[in-house]
């Protein structure tokens, strides 16, 4: 990065043939290293040249960065430009729906989630997404649907165990609040006592029958 700096800084550097790949890289390099607000800066200078090849890497990188920091202002209009070049790659998709759900713009989402094919490693997250979508749009059963097929998910990574009890745990709070404590309480079995979630499933159990003893009163 710090030879690369140099280079598009030399004086006729902008009129090189190879500038716009130096830049690229250098920008590249940048975001590796965890240096984001430079990063962002080239990145966002090669995104201003449409005629650029590098310009969709650009744009996506741009989403990577603003997902990483948490700072989505301005970035609609790189999400255009990727939806104009047809050219979202399925972990920017993932970003771009998750952000979608967390700023309530549920209009776009089940175009973006398409973009995520069921082989790919995020599919599961990106089913995540959809169901807390539904919560965050008051649609219950459609979101326990979704829960319960990913409380049933195969595989020992990080990953997909704590997707699967993640979804244990919003299927039963849902079971909850509809008034079904016994099958809710059948869903907090679920949740083994060696998860990170254990105790707060203990808790939510506990309070549970606390909330029923006292409507009782």
């Amino acid at each position: 990065s710090v030879v690369l700096s140099e280079a598009v800084r030399l004086k006729g550097a902008k009129s090189d043939a190879y500038y716009d790949k130096a830049l690229y890289f250098l920008a590249e390099s940048l975001y590796q290293i965890g240096n984001d607000a430079s990063a962002q800066e080239s990145f966002r200078d090669l995104a201003q040249q449409r005629s650029s090849m590098y310009v969709g890497r650009a744009v996506r990188r741009l989403i990577d960065i603003a997902e990483r920091r948490g700072q989505w202002d301005g970035i609609e209009q790189y999400i255009a430009m990727l939806q104009e070049m047809g050219s979202i790659p399925p972990l920017t998709a993932y970003y771009i729906a998750k952000n979608y759900v967390t700023r309530s713009k549920f209009e776009e989402l089940d175009n973006i989630l398409k973009l995520i094919p069921e082989e790919h490693e995020y599919y599961i997250r990106s089913r995540y997404v959809k169901a807390i979508a539904h919560v965050k749009q008051g649609h219950f059963p459609e979101a326990v649907e979704i829960f319960a097929e990913l409380s049933e998910i195969e595989g020992d990574t990080d990953d997909v165990e704590r997707i699967r009890e993640l979804s244990i745990m919003n299927r039963a709070r849902i079971l909850v609040e509809e008034g079904k404590l016994p099958e809710s309480m059948d869903v907090y079995q679920n949740i083994a006592r060696s998860s990170p979630l254990f105790d707060d499933a203990l808790y939510e159990i506990t309070w549970s029958y606390v909330r029923e003893a006292d409507k009782t009163d």
